[in-house]
């Protein structure tokens, strides 16, 4: 994280973590440190990801898609709420838990919104607003200064934002860019601006060139249409600019319950071999033996101040180096360095999300018992090694 200069970035994850509280994100138990390391402790959802799904189907059903994005609307209405920009997401990054719900993670290169404003109290900020509110006060040369840092293109190139490209300032709208981007992709199979080469995809965002497929037949009118506001080039013009609920009141979610939706069963439920079970999840990295790199399918971090891009990867995945040289820990940076790295307080123990999975736990072993001994009153499950276990995690 020193060496990528993302110090900040872990540090910010490492507080939305701690914030978020939802169905359909992500739960975070604790954090911690060690000379070389540090680590963020998440629930493990054994049933993959939406790419990896997305991999051995070819495409979903649209019925599918329709429950899949509508969890996704509710999870970004909550980020939001929070004043929390997502900023990454693709299917890479919608897991699917036990019971075959989404959960959204990484938020490497999640901002939160309004950080140096003075009035949290205004209208709800949408499009372009929301990043450029500290830029008045600047003096000239500051302003440029933080115009070429705003101008950064974070995420992987297939599902930016026009105004992320342009880096015309960019806020909550560019996440619903996203959630156009993954409709597409989970409908037709693969992301609407796709090509072989990042600048080939840059053009085809910037020029909205979009290969749509026969409606009807393959795609339904309703989603067509939801797409199609969803990548409005405007951001102040796109479906969600206003919030929410615009977009759950667009007709592609008619039969949508919002309210019991996270309750409802899933048509697609993992059925893993047990807790560790890695099967069910694809890589989008491949492996190049002859020279001991990995190779992202797509992703990219960075632009010069002219608006042209450069690099690999995305923030946190920057090109990854030589396989030994990955854990080369923080003792490289500490002899001759007057810098100080705030670690001291990484180490966080969530309690109300570990007396929520210790609840969980509890609550399965009284199940799991009941039927093994219907009649046996007095024999508990083993409450205390359960919360051993939880602790020994």
């Amino acid at each position: 994280m020193i060496r990528k200069n993302a110090v900040e970035s872990i540090l910010a994850e490492r507080d939305i973590l701690i914030s978020v509280r939802n169905p359909f994100v992500v739960r975070f138990f604790y954090s911690f440190t060690c000379r070389e390391n540090l680590y963020l402790v998440m629930e493990y959802l054994n049933g993959g990801d939406l790419y990896s799904l997305l991999r051995n189907l070819g495409c979903l059903d649209e019925e599918v898609v329709r429950v899949y994005i509508a969890e996704v609307v509710l999870a970004l209405e909550y980020l939001h709420s929070l004043y929390v920009v997502h900023r990454d997401l693709k299917p890479d990054n919608l897991l699917i838990a036990h019971d075959g719900h989404i959960k959204l993670t990484d938020f490497g290169l999640s901002k939160v919104g309004l950080i140096n404003s003075t009035d949290l109290s205004g209208p709800a900020v949408s499009g372009t607003s929301m990043m450029e509110d500290d830029e008045s006060q600047l003096s000239a040369s500051e302003h440029q200064q933080e115009r070429g840092k705003k101008r950064s293109a974070v995420g992987t190139p297939d599902y930016l934002a026009p105004e992320i490209l342009l880096g015309t300032g960019h806020g909550f709208t560019a996440d619903w860019w996203s959630v156009g981007i993954i409709l597409f992709e989970l409908i037709v199979g693969i992301p609407p601006f796709n090509a072989e080469h990042p600048q080939k995809i840059f053009d085809n965002i910037l020029n909205r060139k979009i290969p749509w497929p026969l409606v009807p037949e393959e795609m339904s009118a309703e989603a067509q249409d939801l797409i199609d506001r969803l990548l409005t080039e405007d951001p102040n013009m796109r479906l969600g600019a206003g919030g929410a609920s615009e977009v759950k009141q667009h007709p592609f979610f008619r039969d949508i319950n919002w309210d019991t939706l996270a309750r409802q069963k899933a048509a697609f439920v993992p059925a893993s071999e047990g807790a560790l079970d890695t099967s069910y999840f694809t890589s989008r990295f491949s492996w190049n033996p002859s020279d001991e790199h990995v190779y992202a399918a797509s992703e990219y971090e960075d632009s010069s101040d002219d608006g042209s891009v450069s690099g690999s990867s995305s923030c946190l995945d920057n090109r990854q180096d030589e396989l030994g040289d990955e854990c080369a820990g923080i003792a490289k940076f500490e002899s001759g360095s007057s810098v100080n790295y705030p670690f001291n307080n990484f180490s966080f123990k969530n309690l109300s999300q570990l007396a929520s999975i210790n609840y969980d736990l509890l609550t399965k072993g009284l199940k799991d018992d009941q039927p093994s001994n219907p009649n046996n009153q007095t024999e508990r499950p083993p409450i205390i090694s359960l919360s051993l276990y939880l602790v020994n995690i």
